[in-house]
């Protein structure tokens, strides 16, 4: 499933901007108009390919986008590519969850054969194998989404990725960097992804590292969500418990070894160009281990750039730690996105500390409850994200997130066009506001799916 034979001319024209040198600098026409139109090309496109957005838009009565509000009523939370029944994966009805695929993708999966299948990392190979290169969550609720993607949609990603990792400046693809992520080198993740796109547009041949010995196992993950439910209802046998420690105690081992081997090729070429992304915990764990070998802050390439993400899991780290690993890396430059899974856009931040939301992707605020779209105006605009990604191809690009933040549509203080966002977004599930399941359209595409597809 390479490419759509749909033509998209509005999109084309956004996805040129990426490639000027700064990305996020000014246009010389109206890019919301173009957004605009790029929005009405998915959506005739998507209405007459997805099963989901077609029943959406008859039951609201919206047969065309003559502006951004009218994209609100079809906006997915990103529960609806969680919202299969959990027996379609823990009774292995593969062909079920299939069909609940079915509803959401805009390319033809009901064809895959899935017999054979024993367990969900099989499902997700199988689908590979055809052509449907799935994106899944890590599952750490015990109930991973499933995001559909097509060739397109990956080739399309790795453009956008290479265009905005790093900017602004834009990181050049001339393939003079030494490539290292502290993850799996494979996996349904969307890191796995990313590290695949630097690694072709960004690495020296040999040059590229990962956990290559560590895949991404859904099916571990999952085991372990059950479990830590089990244990928190009081239903864990004491043998459970205990073959969870062992097992849990072999992967330690493992990991610890394959974060080490990474360690050791980053400190022998700090001197050279390299580009680095891992979590905050695992940064940390590094410049602790550079530290006990007598290796001083401050002895990285200029041109290397590191990217951190991710919470702390519960690990207790200094409060400065964000503060002591960026002098261990200088001066190589830190970079910072704020985006989801579900978006094949994220959006980079500014030398004045504000996410730039890039002109492949448009920024929907909304109100707390997610049904009203906010003015757009410049000034603090403060409620509910939401987005609409057009470059997406085999999914829906309507998106109402689970964060609140404060945006403004006017210039930022970098000199470059807004929208932007601050660095101050946070869950609303955080806030003890509720969660995204309480949103009508969330809920609502939930209901349509349970319909559509029987347990």
């Amino acid at each position: 499933m390479r490419m759509t034979d749909t033509p998209t001319p509005a999109l084309d024209r956004l996805l040129q901007l990426l490639e000027r040198p700064d990305p996020l600098a000014d246009v010389d026409f109206d890019l919301e108009a173009a957004q605009l139109d790029a929005v009405r090309e998915r959506f005739a496109d998507h209405r007459a390919r997805i099963v989901l957005v077609d029943k959406r838009a008859t039951d609201t009565g919206i047969d065309s986008v003559e502006s951004l509000a009218d994209v609100v009523p079809l906006l997915f939370s990103h529960t609806a590519y969680k919202s299969y029944p959990e027996s379609f994966v823990t009774a292995g009805r593969w062909d079920r969850l299939l069909a609940w695929l079915q509803t959401l993708s805009a390319v033809p999966v009901g064809h895959i054969d899935v017999s054979g299948v024993t367990d969900v990392d099989g499902f997700v190979e199988r689908l590979d194998a055809a052509g449907s290169h799935l994106l899944t969550s890590s599952g750490t609720s015990g109930k991973p989404s499933f995001l559909q993607q097509s060739d397109l949609d990956v080739e399309r990603g790795a453009q956008i990725l290479t265009a905005l990792w790093g900017s602004p400046p834009r990181i050049p693809r001339s393939r003079e960097h030494r490539v290292v992520q502290l993850g799996p080198a494979r996996g349904p993740a969307r890191l796995v992804y990313a590290h695949r796109a630097k690694s072709d547009a960004w690495s020296r041949p040999g040059a590229s590292h990962a956990f290559e010995d560590e895949p991404l196992r859904l099916s571990e993950i999952m085991a372990v969500a059950k479990l830590r439910k089990r244990v928190a209802a009081g239903e864990a046998t004491p043998g459970e418990l205990a073959d969870f420690e062992s097992e849990a105690a072999v992967r330690r081992i493992r990991m610890d070894k394959a974060l080490h081997d990474l360690v050791d090729v980053i400190l022998e070429n700090r001197g050279e160009p390299m580009l680095l992304t891992g979590l905050w915990r695992q940064l940390w764990d590094l410049v602790e281990i550079a530290r006990e070998r007598g290796i001083p802050d401050g002895t990285f390439h200029p041109d290397s750039v590191v990217g951190g993400a991710g919470g702390l899991k519960g690990a207790v780290l200094p409060e400065d730690y964000e503060a002591q690993t960026r002098a261990f890396f200088a001066p190589a430059r830190f970079v910072k996105v704020y985006g989801c899974s579900e978006l094949a856009s994220s959006s980079p931040i500014c030398e004045a500390g504000r996410y730039h939301v890039p002109p492949t992707l448009v920024l929907l605020m909304l109100s707390d409850d997610g049904e009203t779209l906010l003015p757009r105006h410049a000034g603090p605009v403060t409620g509910r994200v939401g987005f609409f990604d057009p470059a997406l191809d085999s999914r829906w690009g309507g998106l109402v997130t689970g964060d609140r933040a404060t945006a403004d549509f006017g210039r930022c203080e970098c000199g470059r066009p807004g929208p932007t966002i601050e660095d101050s977004v946070v869950r609303y599930s955080e806030l003890g506001q509720g969660d995204d399941d309480r949103l009508l359209c969330s809920g609502t595409i939930d209901a349509y799916i349970r319909g559509l597809v029987r347990e």
